[in-house]
């Protein structure tokens, strides 16, 4: 591996990107009354993505082999993560199931990956792009729900922008993967500032869905005093019609 390079250029981008994928995690921790388990999910893989992030760039010195095992352990551990947490914008038993045979389906396929090919990044692609189209499909349902949602219930603008996060973010892996295995175009320079700018902008798009989620407000439950109130409203109410 090449020494550290100096800032500058792609590689201040690179920087901002790493730093960007500590907001989300931020911002969860601070807003602990949201806290689900989906958003564990989150955290472990915003947190992840953030070691991962080092390692192309040559920002931690270290041989060739633990780099290729961290890349691969990302490709294996980042859908999974991506699907738990998208457990959070499902409301009904239905999407949840979806989910969770999708995320089943894709586990399968890739034991059966392992085992004719073994443990090697070839079935990278072969995993990685079920993969990508499993969380663009999924995103962009959420998106849609949220942003319709959204127009009649700000309630819903926080979950619209955290979906839309993972919309961009997938969409632009996709380009990402038709460019590089599908045209077979091996321009590692321009992929990799798209890959950075698309995760910074996704990171960004999510902190702020995050900052703007808010519960729902449950209605109080009336007291003895005002519940005696509305009955003797309601009595003279009808008193004065008779």
């Amino acid at each position: 591996m090449k020494d550290l390079v100096p800032f500058g250029g792609d590689n201040l981008i690179s920087i901002l990107t790493a730093i960007s994928l500590l907001l989300p995690i931020g911002a969860i921790l601070v807003r602990r009354s949201m806290w689900r388990w989906s958003l564990a999910a989150l955290v472990v893989y915003y947190f992840q993505f953030f070691l991962f992030s080092f390692f192309p760039e040559n920002y931690v010195s270290t041989g060739d082999q633990p780099i290729q095992l961290i890349q691969f352990s990302h490709v294996l551990i980042d859908l999974p993560l991506v699907l738990l947490f998208m457990h959070f914008f499902a409301e009904d038993g239905r999407t949840r199931s979806r989910i969770r045979r999708s995320l089943m389906g894709w586990v399968a396929w890739g034991i059966i990956l392992i085992a004719t090919m073994g443990l090697t990044q070839r079935i990278t692609p072969y995993l990685m792009g079920p993969g990508i189209l499993l969380a663009v499909a999924f995103s962009v349902g959420f998106f849609v729900k949220h942003l319709q949602s959204g127009i009649h219930d700000r309630w819903e603008t926080g979950k619209a922008f955290m979906a839309g996060s993972l919309v961009f973010l997938y969409g632009s892996y996709l380009v990402i993967f038709f460019i590089r295995y599908v045209m077979k175009l091996h321009d590692e320079g321009e992929t990799y500032l798209l890959f950075q700018v698309s995760t910074l902008i996704s990171a960004w798009l999510m902190t702020a869905g995050l900052i703007l989620n808010r519960k729902r407000p449950q209605k109080r439950p009336l007291d003895d005093k005002a519940r005696d109130r509305n009955i003797i409203l309601t009595n003279w109410g009808d008193f004065q019609f008779k």
